[in-house]
């Protein structure tokens, strides 16, 4: 379900509604929970860019994921919240990479990506959410 709404961009990755802003594409964010969490807004013309209202919810298709790990499927992740859009809402798409996307992952058995520098995007975000292990040597007294 794609919308569309006036919008001016507030900065921090958010966005405003504005009756004398640009038309932006708008999309609801739903969490795994499947509550409304936050609405998800692009310029169309400009899909790589992408602004949420409230910054609530951190990826686009969260009950996909919740359903693929329960049913053990496999997942495709799209690059932007209009190729999410343009694929009927299947999948998911990482609207703030800054979160710890192994944990939102767990349980997922692949994920399929457009292209490959999408693929090493996941993976440096999934090796940094991973916790850093060291090996302590203890000698007997």
């Amino acid at each position: 379900m794609i919308g569309a709404a006036r919008i001016v961009v507030a900065g921090d990755g958010l966005y405003r509604a504005d009756a004398s802003g640009k038309w932006a594409a708008v999309v609801p964010v739903y969490g795994s929970d499947n509550e409304l969490g936050d609405l998800c807004a692009w310029f169309v013309d400009k899909p790589s860019h992408w602004w949420l209202r409230f910054g609530g919810e951190p990826i686009l298709g969260a009950l996909n994921i919740a359903r693929a790990a329960w049913e053990g499927e496999p997942l495709h992740l799209f690059p932007t919240p209009q190729a999410w859009a343009i694929g009927q809402g299947r999948g998911f798409c990482v609207l703030r990479w800054g979160v710890p996307l192994h944990d939102i992952l767990d349980g997922i058995p692949s994920i399929a990506c457009d292209s490959l520098w999408l693929k090493r995007r996941l993976l440096k975000a999934l090796r940094q959410s991973e916790p850093k292990v060291s090996v302590e040597t203890r000698h007997a007294a």
